[in-house]
């Protein structure tokens, strides 16, 4: 399924700052059953352990967690992934930390971050939408892309050491209306979770994505 093959993608492309470079982490064994949509329409919250998130999701995901590609100067890292599928599209969340990376990156160097996964995530398609966003006082950006087997919105935020992806994939404009903004507007930071970053311009403003 060729939409599947794209959440595939979009769930397998990291970005690593150097503050620059930009690679890519297969994950070839994620399996995603369509068994899960069993549950579709139940909405439950999910808090996966040490996730410092929670989320709204119409069922059981699937959870997994890699070791992600050890990347000079930038330590071992793990990536955690949360899947869930049912008749409107895929919903997912993943992140990956970074240990080597300072937790205080100035708001300039989290911008080149996002600019760059902006770029790498909409080659061979069409971007239909880009704008910043803030959760909790982190920066954090918003994009929609369409591409030839479907329409995809993604959230992605940087928190401390921490990069977050949060995204919904459907086959049409309405498959969001059915609950895609419904789970990108439940992604929630655990308070005590992540440090507040404190001297970012962005640790007084707590805007909330639309």
């Amino acid at each position: 399924m060729h939409l599947r093959l794209k959440l595939l993608s979009l769930i397998a492309t990291t970005l690593m700052l150097s503050l620059s470079s930009v690679f890519q982490m297969p994950l070839a064994n994620l399996k995603i059953s369509g068994a899960l949509a069993s549950e579709a329409g139940i909405w439950k919250e999910f808090s996966p352990k040490e996730g410092g998130f929670s989320v709204l999701l119409p069922g059981t995901p699937v959870a997994r967690k890699e070791a992600a590609i050890a990347e000079k100067n930038l330590g071992d890292s793990q990536l955690y992934v949360l899947v869930l599928e049912d008749e409107s599209g895929v919903y997912g969340i993943n992140y990956e930390e970074f240990p080597n990376l300072p937790p205080q990156l100035t708001p300039a160097q989290i911008n080149t971050l996002l600019n760059a996964w902006r770029d790498d995530f909409v080659k061979n398609s069409k971007l239909r939408g880009d704008r910043p966003i803030t959760l909790n006082g982190y920066l954090g950006k918003e994009v929609e892309i369409e591409g030839a087997d479907g329409v995809i919105k993604a959230r992605i935020y940087w928190v401390n050491e921490r990069l977050y992806r949060v995204f919904v994939v459907a086959d049409s404009e309405e498959g969001f209306a059915d609950g895609g903004d419904k789970f990108l507007n439940s992604f929630k930071l655990i308070a005590g979770s992540a440090r507040q970053l404190s001297g970012s311009p962005a640790a007084t403003n707590n805007k909330k994505p639309k």
